[in-house]
């Protein structure tokens, strides 16, 4: 092993991590290339374009205790990803958002129901005061009718009186004349 800290990789490489002091055939990345052996972590750099922030990831991916915290880092952003997509469907398909869907539903056609009661309620209102407005003139024609008929009977009955009268007169001085 060279320098300090080395591990011995899966292939027998030998991997060299950033500590106190650097290896002898350089530091950093350049001594991976130069020596002909594959950084393990040259997948990554993609991940990190800025220069400051690959070697610090480097180096905590180089020791055990990075791999671990990485590897713990890892299973607990698997753990959120899984419980929240657990959260949301259950949440999706909860019985009181079913049941808050239902009642905007039933809202919604109550409001409509209401609408066309308010309509049909104007429509009888408008029918109900046109029959009123049209049997308060019926009722001013059949009155008007009435008095005509009342005076027609007090003319007839006054005529018939008039006439009585006469016959009475006429029967009476007969009478009396024979």
């Amino acid at each position: 092993m060279a320098g300090r800290g080395g591990t011995q990789g899966k292939s027998g490489d030998e991997v060299v991590e950033r500590g106190g002091e650097r290896d002898a055939g350089g530091g950093g990345m350049e001594g991976w290339k130069r020596k002909g052996k594959r950084s393990p972590d040259s997948s990554l750099r993609h991940v990190f374009p800025t220069p400051s922030a690959f070697p610090l990831f480097l180096h905590m991916a180089g020791s055990e205790y990075g791999r671990t915290a990485r590897d713990v880092l890892v299973a607990c952003l698997a753990l959120w990803s899984v419980t929240s997509l657990v959260v949301i469907a259950v949440w999706r398909t909860s019985p009181g958002v079913r049941s808050m869907e239902r009642c905007k539903a039933e809202l919604h056609r109550a409001r409509g129901r209401l609408e066309e009661a308010r309509a049909e309620w104007g429509r009888r209102r408008e029918e109900l005061q046109d029959l009123l407005r049209k049997s308060a003139q019926n009722q001013t024609h059949l009155r008007r009718q009435a008095d005509q008929l009342t005076q027609s009977l007090r003319n007839s009955d006054a005529s018939v009186s008039r006439c009585l009268q006469g016959r009475l007169t006429y029967s009476i001085s007969r009478y009396l004349v024979f």
